[in-house]
C-alpha cells in the first residue's frame, strides 16, 4: 500500500542568511498570501514584502515594509471598501528564540512570515470608515444613511423597546 504525500509548498518568506557575516546585508523581494481575515476587514491577493537582512554578531535583524490590498467593512454603516495599505516590520532573530519563538534556525534561515501576520493584522483599523464623514445606518430601519436620507420615525409606539422610553423620560407618563 503506496501513499503519496504531498509536500507543503515552502513560504516565500523564508530566507537563507546563514552566509551573512556581522556587518553584511542583503535585500530580499517576496510576495505571498496571508489569509488574514478579522471581522473588521481582511487581506486581498497576495502580500508584497521589501526587506533588508542585515547580520548582526549573534543573528540577523529584518527590516522592511508590507504592502498589501485589504476589503475593509466600514463600522457604521457596513459597506466594503478596498485601500491598500503599507506597514513596516522589523525582527531580530538569534539562536536562542525570543518570547514569541522566532530564532535563527540551524539550517541557516529566517522565517518572517509570522512578523509580517502581526504587523498587517496591527496595521488593519479596529473601526475602519468608508469615509470620515459617513453617517451610518437608521437605527429604527436600517436605512443607508449616505445614500438615502431617511424620511424619520415619529410613531416611535411601533418600536421593539418603546416601552422602555418611559423609563428614561418619566415626564411623558
Amino acid at each position: 500500500m503506496s501513499s503519496t504525500a504531498v509536500k507543503p509548498e515552502p513560504s516565500p518568506f523564508v530566507f537563507a542568511v546563514g552566509e551573512l557575516r556581522p556587518g553584511d546585508h542583503r535585500d530580499y523581494v517576496a510576495e505571498g498570501p496571508l489569509g488574514v481575515t478579522l471581522d473588521t476587514g481582511r487581506v486581498v491577493n497576495d502580500v508584497s514584502l521589501t526587506v533588508r537582512i542585515s547580520a548582526l554578531s549573534d543573528g540577523v535583524v529584518a527590516n522592511g515594509t508590507v504592502t498589501f490590498g485589504a476589503v475593509l467593512v466600514c463600522h457604521r454603516c457596513l459597506a466594503e471598501n478596498t485601500e491598500e495599505r503599507s506597514v513596516e516590520v522589523m525582527q531580530v532573530f538569534q539562536a536562542e528564540p525570543d518570547e514569541d519563538g522566532r530564532r535563527f534556525e540551524s539550517d541557516g534561515t529566517i522565517d518572517i512570515e509570522p512578523a509580517v501576520r502581526d504587523e498587517v493584522v496591527l496595521g488593519l483599523p479596529l473601526a475602519p470608515l468608508c469615509r470620515s464623514d459617513c453617517l451610518g445606518l437608521c437605527t429604527v430601519c436600517g436605512t443607508d444613511l449616505n445614500t438615502n436620507p431617511c424620511s424619520g420615525h415619529t410613531d416611535e409606539s411601533d418600536h421593539p423597546l418603546a416601552a422602555l422610553r418611559q423609563l428614561l423620560d418619566p415626564q411623558d407618563t
